[in-house]
């Protein structure tokens, strides 16, 4: 069986159990949650959110708890005591996306090729008319493994997640293009292997 342990209380008057405490407990925090939500409004029907490590739209906010559509189409039900201690990013608040791609060039370009090619990318950034003037840039980050590391960074000027795509993808395409056409390669994972004789003029 369950083991109960009585608690004094202060008055020393009645014993109560943890039980009982519990009982009363998690409908006090799920009615401070539930003012906690309505009150500060981190999120609302219909926003996509991820609240701890769940990921999805919200379907409903109600007295006892809050529901969550994830993307595999699952609900979610996070009693709202829970819910308003969790920690809560709401993406459909922000205003714009970020473009942060890495894009990885040959090592075969020389160097006055490869700053041509850190220029194409970044005029198609700077061309761009969905692209924010700052912060945008486009500069070496890395010697890879295998490439030249050029690391974009810049923001997409639309809230709407669809559109962002679209935007996304015409500008990558852009990029593409503009190397293409430059003679530019990029990278893909090789292996180059030496061969050497041996001091005894074999293998």
């Amino acid at each position: 069986g369950i083991e109960v342990k009585p608690i004094k209380t202060i008055d020393g008057g009645h014993e109560v159990n943890e039980t009982w405490l519990t009982d009363v407990r998690v409908p006090v925090e799920n009615l401070v949650g539930t003012v906690s939500v309505l009150a500060d409004r981190p999120v609302q029907v219909g926003d996509v959110c991820k609240v701890g490590d769940v990921l999805g739209t919200i379907e409903d906010i109600g007295m006892r708890s809050t529901r969550i559509r994830t993307l595999e189409r699952t609900v979610v039900t996070i009693p709202n005591g829970d819910f308003s201690s969790r920690q809560i990013e709401n993406y459909t608040k922000r205003e714009r996306f970020l473009f942060n791609e890495t894009i990885g060039l040959e090592y075969a370009l020389d160097a006055a090729k490869l700053r041509e090619g850190i220029g194409l990318i970044a005029e198609a950034l700077a061309q761009n008319e969905h692209i924010a003037p700052e912060p945008r840039r486009a500069t070496l980050r890395y010697f890879a493994t295998d490439s030249l590391a050029i690391e974009t960074f810049a923001y997409i000027m639309t809230a709407d997640f669809d559109e962002s795509l679209r935007i996304r993808n015409d500008l990558m395409l852009d990029i593409y293009e503009r190397l293409e056409q430059a003679g530019i390669g990029f990278a893909f994972p090789t292996q180059t292997l030496y061969l050497r004789k041996d001091e005894t003029g074999q293998g």
